[in-house]
């Protein structure tokens, strides 16, 4: 079996060589089968060189100007995996890589999108986010329960594991290219009846977060209504996939 691990990178120039590493020592004490797959989405402060100077095994870049978001580069991502699973983990490790074992469990037993959560009452999170990114997240996720999914409690955690059979349903259909692609991901799953569950993981708060406290928010609703839309309207059910 082929785990593809798919990093989508926006100027993480500093954190991703330890990413990197910890994530190849940990499959490859293993002895798994893997590859990881950095989309540099719009990368202007030597992200793709400082990885390409590193030359790990198993590892390629996929780069793009400008800046498109993060939705995008996890479709691209989707679109260039080869492995039997593929594993979406944030450039911050901020789920350690430890946790795959966790959400692997579940895919053998016949689950075919894994979501790890920080919002389930058996959730580990170490490190909690400052007070107003709180409130946003808390705010996102009502919405999210209110008009698209019931049955979650956190979707934006940015560690998710699929089957190979799951991403090629759901890559044609992506269409957010912003920070609400996770919620249309979940949407897509749901209404291709792909069989899916929500995981409680550890969880460690980056200060580096991307998310700019005064602009993404709005993208974000905006981004909610367009999915609300087009599952009123059938969009995520019919053979014809959305257009790109």
């Amino acid at each position: 079996m082929k785990v593809s691990i798919i990093i989508p990178a926006y100027n993480e120039r500093k954190r991703l060589p330890r990413t990197l590493r910890i994530i190849s020592n940990y499959f490859m004490s293993h002895s798994y089968s893997y590859e990881i797959i950095v989309v540099s989405d719009g990368s202007t402060d030597g992200t793709v060189e400082t990885i390409q100077k590193m030359a790990l095994e198993n590892l390629s870049v996929i780069e793009y100007q400008p800046n498109q978001g993060k939705g995008y580069a996890v479709r691209r991502g989707f679109q260039e995996a080869s492995g039997d699973v593929i594993l979406l983990s944030d450039a911050d490790l901020s789920t350690p890589i430890s946790e795959y074992g966790k959400l692997y469990s579940y895919l053998e037993q016949r689950y075919e999108v894994a979501i790890g959560s920080r919002g389930l009452k058996s959730s580990e999170v170490n490190k909690p986010q400052r007070w107003y990114r709180r409130w946003m997240g808390k705010s996102f996720n009502k919405m999210v329960k209110l008009f698209l999914l019931k049955e979650f409690e956190d979707t934006q955690c940015g560690f998710k594991l699929f089957t190979a059979k799951a991403v090629r349903e759901i890559t044609p259909y992506m269409s957010v290219k912003g920070f609400a692609f996770d919620v249309e991901i979940a949407v897509i799953a749901m209404k291709k009846g792909l069989k899916i569950v929500e995981i409680p993981v550890k969880w460690y708060n980056s200060e580096e977060s991307r998310v700019i406290i005064w602009r993404d928010p709005l993208r974000m609703i905006k981004e909610l209504l367009s999915i609300y839309w087009k599952m009123k309207m059938g969009k995520y059910e019919n053979k014809q996939a959305i257009s790109r």
